[in-house]
């Protein structure tokens, strides 16, 4: 069964609280991606049951020479579990790719969440191939 709306919501707002408990030097914009009606998710790249909650993220570099961001990252981040302890655990998907990548939230570690060099290589390697290719 999917979550419900609300459920949804609660699960989308505690990973935007948890990315602002990093500090990141990123700033971000998310929203929530509707869950599947049938709470299976049927696309082939899909290896793990439909998570409780599904955000989309993207992540840019603050700059003062635009006012809009040359590149952007984007992440999918699942809420797959809440822990009695606080903990919660997230699946990661950076930049569409079909690898996750585990997150857990600990409340005692809030900064360990997230390491920023991830976006960092990916946000790196994409304005290495805009410089290379766009004139």
């Amino acid at each position: 069964m999917p979550a419900s709306e609300s459920e949804q919501q609660y699960f989308h707002d505690l990973a935007v609280k948890h990315f602002l408990a990093c500090d990141l030097t990123y700033k971000f914009s998310a929203c929530i991606i509707p869950l599947p009606d049938d709470g299976d998710l049927k696309d082939v790249r899909r290896r793990a049951p439909c998570p409780k909650g599904w955000s989309r993220f993207v992540f840019s570099k603050p700059t003062m020479e635009q006012p809009e961001p040359k590149v952007v990252v984007s992440m999918d981040v699942e809420t797959v579990e809440e822990q009695a302890d606080g903990k919660v655990v997230y699946s990661m998907l950076p930049e569409g790719q079909s690898l996750r990548r585990p997150l857990i939230f600990d409340p005692n570690s809030p900064k360990t969440f997230f390491c920023e060099e991830l976006l960092d290589n990916v946000f790196n390697q994409k304005m290495a191939t805009m410089k290379k290719y766009v004139k």
